[in-house]
């Protein structure tokens, strides 16, 4: 490898060489130091990677590497007389195991001068490593991962800063490190989506949906964040902390990976929805949480135009305001993805016990399934519905027989280990639904007990809470409210026990 460039004592007294390498070259020569270098960001990496593949203005400021010459005592010598030769600004060459340095005569150039200097690595020694990735390492990981040929001998600029020991380089690199990623003032996503989007002439609607470099969620985000948000969203506008674009254009990234389409009207009755439940909450007006209003955005256009699954965006704002998470400081994937764990994890299978065969029953299991295809289908509760017959889904039964056998008593525990919830009628107080309930009780399942109102229990369940009925309407809806109250109170607040 061969580097041709300029070298001169910077700014610290540091000294510095600048030129232009393949981006192969320099990747190949340089590593990560382990002792400051973050992990690499996965999300990060491939957005490099899709700016290096796209290829559309491309351009990033120079490469910083750093350099310990000397290997062992027998070169500090040399080093000497190297740094003595450059300050005495005489030409030369000078040798080290690493790599020679040659240094020409100095240029004039104003009132100024600068020595030309070439690197090159001997024959002999491969030029792997020979160079720490001081700062760009996302940006030549990017390049190593995509592997594209025809980018191997696109040039790059680089700066590498000598260091006279590696005691030396250990402490100072580390500093230069801090003072280019914590120290600079760098120019902010908010501030750079507002130098786009304010310019019409240059990037206007059609360039940012249509150059690779944007697209439609650009787009998106330009149109949502000029809305007239102190006039008709108020109880929203005072959320975002000035980073409204930078904060639509991440939930429209979201969308677009979540292969969900949107227009502006969905995207205005959205926020008109959320303007409402924002209206009756001081709490969320107040926090300032613009991931969490994107996540109230999220499941208003998730639900559609009717409103379809109303009662997950209500469980949300509970869930939200019941476990604090408006302090929380997550990214709209993960608090998304949360949330849905949560609400798909509750319960699905539903066991029922009852005495199947004796009168009336029929009327009351009719009634419980009603119950049960309401929740599913009005309410989109996630129910177990892999069984059905012909009037819609079945929560899970073991109907009973006269004498217990190895099979049934078999099939009964296997289902109330599996069960989230066990609704249990006692109103013949038969011995095997006392079995069944007491089953559940040990392994501390959710339970609702019914009864008729002539039904005397035995003592021992006698003060537990039922739901008592004298006809199958008043039990429908008594029934209705209390399955309903109990999966809205496992999502809200979960027992963790019981995620499966």
């Amino acid at each position: 490898m061969k580097l041709k460039g300029i070298m001169e004592t910077s700014l610290g007294g540091f000294l510095t060489f600048r030129g232009f390498a393949d981006f192969a070259e320099i990747a190949r020569a340089s590593e990560p130091d382990k002792a400051y270098q973050r992990d690499i960001d996965e999300k990060h990496n491939k957005e490099l990677q899709d700016f290096l593949e796209k290829g559309e203005n491309l351009f990033f400021p120079e490469l910083v590497l750093g350099c310990y010459l000397p290997e062992d005592e027998t070169e500090i010598e040399r080093l000497n007389e190297f740094f003595s030769a450059f300050h005495r600004d005489e030409k030369g060459n000078f040798g080290f195991k690493k790599f020679n340095i040659g240094i020409q005569a100095p240029k004039s150039y104003g009132n100024s001068t600068f020595k030309i200097a070439t690197l090159s690595t001997l024959k002999e020694r491969s030029d792997e490593n020979i160079f720490f990735r001081i700062d760009g390492n996302h940006r030549i990981t990017a390049f190593e991962n995509l592997q594209k040929q025809s980018l191997n001998e696109v040039k790059v600029s680089v700066c590498i800063i000598f260091f006279r020991t590696k005691e030396e380089y250990n402490k100072q690199s580390k500093m230069i490190f801090h003072n280019l990623n914590f120290k600079a003032a760098h120019l902010s996503k908010e501030k750079s989506l507002e130098l786009i989007f304010g310019d019409e002439e240059n990037f206007p609607n059609r360039v940012l949906e249509d150059e690779e470099s944007f697209g439609l969620s650009y787009l998106h985000a330009k149109e949502a964040s000029q809305l007239e948000f102190k006039k008709y969203f108020t109880h929203i506008d005072n959320v975002f902390k000035n980073d409204i674009r930078s904060t639509f254009l991440e939930f429209f990234t979201y969308c677009k990976d979540q292969e969900k389409s949107i227009d502006a009207q969905d995207i205005r009755e959205s926020l008109s929805f959320v303007n409402e439940i924002y209206k009756e909450s001081h709490i969320l007006k107040e926090s300032k949480n613009t991931t969490l209003l994107s996540a109230f955005i999220f499941y208003t256009l998730e639900c559609g135009k009717n409103n379809k699954c109303g009662s997950k965006i209500k469980l949300f704002q509970k869930w939200v305001l019941k476990n604090h998470i408006y302090k929380a400081k997550l990214d709209l994937e993960s608090l998304i993805e949360i949330f849905d764990n949560v609400y798909n994890s509750r319960i699905k299978k539903v066991f029922v016990a009852m005495a199947f065969k004796e009168e009336g029953c029929n009327d009351v299991w009719e009634t419980i399934k009603r119950v049960y295809n309401k929740l599913i289908k009005d309410d989109n509760f996630i129910l177990d519905n892999t069984e059905q017959d012909e009037n819609g889904f079945i929560p899970y039964r073991v109907d009973q027989v006269d004498e217990f056998n190895n099979d049934i008593i078999k099939k009964i525990e296997d289902g109330i280990k599996d069960c989230c919830l066990m609704i249990v009628d006692i109103t013949h107080n038969r011995p095997n639904v006392y079995y069944e309930l007491g089953l559940a009780k040990a392994q501390e399942k959710p339970i609702i007990i019914i009864s008729r109102d002539s039904c005397k229990p035995h003592f021992d369940i006698f003060n537990l809470d039922r739901v008592i009925y004298s006809s199958c309407s008043q039990l429908e809806n008594e029934l209705y409210e209390k399955v309903k109250q109990l999966l809205e109170k496992e999502i809200v607040s979960p027992d963790l026990r019981h995620i499966r």
